[in-house]
């Protein structure tokens, strides 16, 4: 009946299926916005939005059969992919039944589970009972790297033992188990039970086929990308733009007068192993941290390397207690400690502290300061030696790390306990005393003694040079101030040669800014692509697993644009570029450049990778249409406006189809770790709200009016909106599972 009523309303139901889309849309905003504030999250599939996304689903099948879109394969099963999506996720939703079993090793095998909201208690066709639970470290730490739960499953005459682990699900007759909590004494564990065989069946083959309609788009002839790209290739090009090298030398005059400490003593000093993070890490890379936490980003002061500064506080605190090189930000914190800058010394703060002139017990005090006291207090935390987890003691399967004023185990060896207790003290004697050979054998001793216990191979010459170079450059800031200064320059000189009489008078020389434009796009992908590769080798994972490292990534895949756009389309090579500046210097101001720890278990999979390169790919690319919509807004040149108008078209279909493989490639990893696909997690919901906002722009020819070229542009850069919530807003402020990206 609904199906016959909108077949002969067709005349008014293109505009009515969009609206009902843009509502559809807008009511997840609002609910997500709900549920933040504590709503329950079975808003979205309540009866009001099931009824909202048939008559969705239904309004478009009429448009599909009365555009004959048979007629053009692809359209016709990305179409049918979509509305199997919407048909899976209802079928998961009235059919699907979940709930939790709770195990005991020792106790009997049990049939019976608790169902979702524990008002009923439901029947397995089999039995099931705990066998054993196990954690995973990584190596030589306590930081779990696994969850494994053994399990065993009595069906009729058959029984199988099960192990399930994070990212590895285990199913058995339509049941699907995953771990959701351990007992504190580790002999019992609770698990999750779903049951959704069709809705997933039907959700996971829609996926196949979109990818499927995905791949055969391209392929169609004379599709909108295909005249994008074709429009955009007939609209003249502008000239490319100057390289721009930017050099900067700032010399300090040194104000301490600390000891100089040996080389060999500082190396072999940071060559030393510690627990940071949770993650082995050399103590280069700690002082890395150490030094950026308390200039408040810069790993380096006036020349001094991170391990010698961190070392200068341990062994010549009287003279480093008095380098001017704590940032202060409040300008408030700045008065009370008597400084004329922004930067203070451990002493400054030591004064106003006894003097009482900042409260530190002062709930108020700490609060308003926070930030800036924590600078301070980070060298309380190394001078009594909380930061100093350098002392491994096996524990069980695991490695615990200890600090020097750490309890020790009753067990422990006297030699080794005396070490422990004793051996920085006695560090610190010889560097008073400058006996610097009898400091580089203490520091042997216990680096010695790192080896024996945790098994872990010296740190090669080589690392220690990779981890020093990392911790100048990784947080990448001087690179994104010359994307950002390149970028620029590109875009403005590619809009100047537009004008025919600058143009023919040739005044930069075209063949020199041309290979100047390669030249400084290739540079600065191929700098980017070595410190991403740094960064992975130091941390043994793919770099895609928080903030700072999905932005980088986006900066690398827009640097890589540019680069490839440099040497046809050399104002699109600008945007790139200007962009990835953009991505980087956002990266670079989340502090993130050094905080390198080891995966969370559920991370640990490939999937994540494609997951996050489709997305950030995509993001990439919806910024690009942002920057060129925005730019084609601003200028009054028809032809420069056309050309950026046509590379937003361009732009689009590619970012949207990243975008959509993204998401169900989300949900497949979702599936294994989960068991369940979709979960309405905020970021979820709002990757959806960004794919079904930037859908509308494809649609041209029903909604007639993105056929303006002004409109076109605006919508581009409103759009981006939702990009900016999605990777942004989501983490500050909705949170989820995801708020860690």
């Amino acid at each position: 009946m609904l199906s016959y009523v909108l077949w002969n309303l067709y005349d008014g139901l293109k505009m009515i299926s969009f609206i009902l889309l843009v509502l559809a849309t807008a009511a997840m905003a609002l609910l997500s916005l709900a549920v933040a504030s504590g709503a329950s999250d079975a808003l979205y599939s309540s009866v009001p939005m099931c009824v909202l996304w048939a008559i969705v689903g239904a309004s478009a099948i009429v448009l599909c059969v009365r555009r004959k879109l048979w007629k053009k394969p692809a359209l016709m099963i990305l179409h049918l992919a979509l509305l199997m999506i919407l048909i899976g996720a209802a079928v998961t939703h009235f059919s699907g039944s979940q709930g939790t079993v709770h195990l005991r090793i020792g106790d009997a095998p049990t049939s019976q589970f608790i169902g979702e909201g524990a008002q009923e208690s439901l029947t397995f066709p089999f039995k099931i009972s705990a066998v054993a639970y196990q954690t995973v470290y990584y190596p030589a730490t306590s930081t779990p790297r696994d969850f494994r739960s053994i399990f065993c499953i009595a069906d009729n005459d058959k029984t199988e033992e099960m192990v399930l682990s994070v990212n590895r699900t285990v199913e058995w007759k339509g049941y699907k188990f995953i771990l959701k909590s351990v007992d504190s004494d580790g002999d019992g564990f609770t698990l999750n039970v779903r049951r959704d065989v069709a809705g997933t069946w039907i959700s996971f083959s829609a996926y196949g086929l979109l990818l499927l309609g995905m791949i055969m788009y391209f392929f169609q002839p004379y599709s909108a990308f295909r005249n994008a790209l074709l429009t955009l290739r007939k609209i003249r090009r502008g000239s490319c733009a100057v390289l721009m090298i930017l050099s900067f030398m700032i010399i300090y005059p040194s104000e301490s007068k600390a000891m100089k400490i040996p080389e060999n003593v500082v190396e072999s000093f940071g060559s030393l192993y510690a627990l940071h993070d949770g993650r082995v890490v050399t103590l280069t890379s700690l002082s890395a941290d150490f030094v950026s936490t308390l200039t408040g980003g810069h790993a380096s002061w006036q020349g001094h390397e991170p391990a010698e500064i961190m070392a200068g506080f341990l062994f010549d605190f009287s003279a480093w207690k008095k380098a001017p090189m704590i940032k202060v930000k409040e300008a408030e914190l700045r008065q009370i400690l008597g400084i004329s800058g922004r930067k203070a010394s451990f002493q400054d703060y030591l004064k106003a502290v006894n003097d009482g002139r900042l409260d530190i017990s002062d709930p108020s005090v700490t609060g308003r300061f926070a930030e800036d006291i924590l600078r301070f207090e980070t060298v309380t935390r190394l001078m009594t030696g909380e930061l100093l987890t350098i002392y491994p003691v096996k524990e069980a399967s695991a490695t615990k790390w200890l600090t020097p004023a750490s309890d020790l185990p009753r067990d422990m060896d006297e030699g080794e306990w005396l070490m422990v207790k004793r051996s920085l003290g006695h560090i610190n004697h010889s560097v008073m005393t400058h006996d610097w050979n009898e400091a580089d054998k203490m520091i042997g001793l216990i680096a010695d003694y790192q080896r024996r216990v945790t098994g872990l191979d010296p740190v090669s010459e080589d690392m220690m040079n990779l981890e020093r170079m990392y911790s100048r450059l990784g947080d990448a800031l001087w690179l994104a101030v010359a994307s950002l200064v390149v970028g620029l320059s590109f875009i403005f000189v590619s809009i100047l040669y537009t004008d025919s009489k600058i143009r023919k008078k040739k005044i930069l020389g075209l063949h020199f800014v041309n290979i100047a434009a390669i030249t400084a796009a290739g540079l600065m992908f191929l700098l980017l692509t070595i410190l991403i590769g740094v960064r992975w080798s130091i941390t043994g994972h793919l770099p895609l697993a928080n903030g700072f490292e999905t932005m980088q990534f986006m900066g690398w895949l827009l640097l890589g644009m540019g680069f490839v756009f440099s040497f046809r389309e050399f104002l699109t090579a600008g945007m790139s570029i200007f962009g990835g500046g953009l991505a980087l210097a956002v990266a670079s101001m989340s502090g993130g450049a050094l905080s390198m720890g080891p995966l969370m278990p559920v991370l640990s999979s490939p999937l994540l990778s494609i997951h996050v390169v489709c997305v950030m790919a995509a993001y990439s690319l919806f910024l690009m249409m942002a920057l060129s919509g925005g730019t084609a807004l601003l200028i009054s040149d028809d032809m420069l406006r056309k050309r950026l108008t046509a590379l937003g078209h361009v732009i689009l279909i590619p970012a949207l189809f990243l975008l959509a493989a993204g998401i169900f490639i989300g949900a497949v990893w979702a599936e294994m770790s989960w068991g369940i696909y979709w979960s309405w997690d905020p970021k979820e919901v709002w990757a959806l709200i960004t794919m079904l906002v930037y859908s509308l722009a494809v649609h041209p020819s029903i909604l007639k009016i993105f056929r303006n070229d002004r409109f076109f542009n605006i919508f581009g850069v409103i759009a981006f909106l939702t990009v900016l919530i999605t990777f942004f807003g989501v983490n500050f402020f909705l949170g989820g599972m995801h708020s860690y990206a």
